[in-house]
């Protein structure tokens, strides 16, 4: 308990805990609004994403809380956009993975350049390229797992990752705090997801923090970035074992199968974590993950969010098993 809290006891936490509650509720106000207009049907609206993009950058930049942790460039708040506007348009589109990576690519580069990252020169093409080939695949997950509202309680251990990771942590504080309360807009109501363009813009956050933070140990940053977990290789699991490996969201309970989809991605955020991320050079900590990645996609295939998983599906079929075990009755039958 003496980590947890410690963390606890940190203002930066305390600020980001209290605001991200105040955004938690909006938008539990707003998805209740949403659910009651709609009758239960359709995809959770996404707004837990934007808005713990809105309460980190607010108190990071000193905006709200308070104190300031950082000067929030122009450029980052730009890229973020470009990435929020381009996640949303690619998630409408029949290819969103793929589109959602030609669309981030300019938002990853302003985020990517906005700032000069101390440490190795090669962070700034970490965060490029994590942001554009990441948001898409977290997108991808969030909008897979949508009907069981995951998306933010994932979210919400991939922070947590990045804190066990770096050895600077005063930035990261206020991103877990906002996060926590966050993380229950999806669960255990489906009132809210991260959304496609909410999750790439966090993604953005969340790599441009990392980067900083690792300073002190490059290796770090490398960790960091892998705490993103499932986002990163339950999309490319599952593409890679489709129609090779069951999926076992087909042969469990759903409450099992939120179990096992919360305990992988925390069994790959520790290891990223705990060992990839306490490598003191970025080379180092490369050597520990590659051979970890065919074992992170086998998991993230197996865990795979399948057909099953789609909003509503449940519902239907639900619906349907209903109609088809009713008694025919006959005509003049009472």
């Amino acid at each position: 308990m003496g980590p947890f809290r410690t963390l606890i006891d940190f203002p930066g936490f305390q600020d980001g805990f209290w605001w991200g509650l105040l955004a938690t509720g909006v938008v539990l106000g707003a998805g209740w609004v949403a659910v009651s207009i709609r009758r239960g049907s359709g995809t959770p609206l996404g707004l837990a994403g934007p808005a713990w993009v809105l309460v980190s950058l607010g108190l990071l930049g000193g905006w709200i809380g308070s104190s300031r942790t950082d000067v929030i460039p122009s450029g980052l708040l730009w890229g973020l956009l470009v990435l929020l506007i381009g996640g949303e348009l690619a998630d409408r589109t029949p290819n969103p993975i793929f589109i959602g990576m030609v669309f981030s690519v300019p938002g990853a580069f302003i985020v990517g350049l906005s700032r000069e990252f101390p440490g190795p020169a090669w962070t700034k093409w970490v965060v490029i390229g994590v942001v554009a080939i990441g948001g898409p695949l977290a997108a991808d997950l969030d909008r897979r797992t949508a009907r069981l509202g995951l998306g933010p309680l994932l979210w919400l251990v991939a922070v947590a990752g990045v804190y066990w990771t770096v050895p600077d942590t005063e930035r990261v504080r206020p991103l877990i705090g906002a996060a926590v309360p966050l993380a229950f807009c999806g669960w255990p109501k489906q009132w809210s997801r991260m959304g496609a363009g909410g999750i790439g813009a966090a993604v953005g956050v969340f790599a441009w923090v990392a980067a900083i933070e690792g300073r002190g140990r490059p290796g770090s940053v490398v960790g960091a970035v892998a705490s993103l977990g499932l986002f990163l290789v339950e999309p490319i699991g599952r593409e890679l074992t489709k129609g090779r490996l069951a999926a076992l969201s087909r042969s469990v309970k759903l409450g099992v199968y939120e179990c096992c989809l919360l305990g992988s991605q925390l069994l790959v955020v520790g290891y990223a974590s705990r060992v990839v991320g306490l490598k003191e050079t970025g080379a180092d900590a490369v050597l520990l993950l590659v051979p970890a990645l065919p074992f992170a996609v086998a998991l993230g295939g197996f865990v795979r969010a399948s057909e099953r998983l789609r909003p509503g599906s449940g519902r239907s079929r639900t619906r349907r098993r209903t109609h088809s075990t009713r008694r025919p009755t006959t005509r003049g039958q009472p």
